[in-house]
């Protein structure tokens, strides 16, 4: 089992944890602007690549809770792209869906930002859930 050595000493330092797991597939949420440590590039880059490595090849859905989410985490960018190719080229492959919740104007500014770094396959399997409509399902 994975376990980031930042979060071990304070739980709040980055977002990203798993939420459930099914025989099928695999729950993750984060919420960015939960996270105290959220300008800390290579302590989350290695949270993400941790934590996601330790699932295996098993398929996911990522639930990206945009709650708070505002122009100092939009001027992250750097974080933003860096994320975006650590998820396209080492965990995209098994990921089923991008359920963005919550959405504020800066996370349409950094998708779009971003969208060139993402595969044709995250692309297509982002999806915003403006209405609270979310369920679990792959």
């Amino acid at each position: 089992m994975y376990e980031c050595p930042v979060c071990k000493a304070d739980p709040t330092s980055h977002s990203l944890a798993k939420l459930t797991e099914t025989d099928d597939i695999v729950y993750y949420y984060t919420c960015p602007a939960k996270a105290s440590k959220y300008n800390d590039r290579d302590g989350i880059l290695s949270h993400y690549d941790g934590e996601l490595t330790q699932k295996g090849s098993k398929p996911w859905v990522w639930i990206f809770d945009c709650t708070g989410f505002d122009m100092r985490h939009a001027i992250e960018i750097r974080l933003a792209i860096d994320m975006a190719k650590l998820i396209t080229q080492s965990h995209g492959d098994s990921l089923t869906k991008v359920c963005v919740i919550n959405p504020t104007i800066f996370i349409h500014i950094v998708v779009n930002a971003i969208w060139p770094f993402l595969s044709k396959h995250i692309r297509s399997i982002i999806v915003y859930d403006s209405n609270n409509q979310f369920v679990l399902e792959g």
